[in-house]
């Protein structure tokens, strides 16, 4: 696991093994993001996607595979294959 940044709201920064981007997860009322569609924020950090789940075991679940969530992730991937 990587170092964690000194960013609001951080739980999680990892870069995803599927893609080769960094993501976060993140408390999102903590890091000044919207909570209205679920309280925790995954975000792909090279690409600024982010997806709101309700728990942070979903958020953890979600943030190795960007590709399945993040529109340039997606678009890359279906590149590479």
């Amino acid at each position: 696991m990587a170092t964690l940044p000194d960013y609001a709201g951080i739980r999680q920064y990892n870069r995803s093994r599927a893609t080769g981007t960094m993501v976060g997860v993140y408390h999102a009322e903590e890091a000044g993001l919207d909570p209205y569609d679920g309280p925790w924020a995954v975000i792909c950090e090279d690409h600024g996607a982010i997806i709101n789940v309700a728990t942070l075991a979903a958020a953890k679940h979600h943030a190795p595979a960007p590709h399945g969530w993040c529109d340039e992730c997606r678009e890359a991937a279906e590149e590479t294959t």
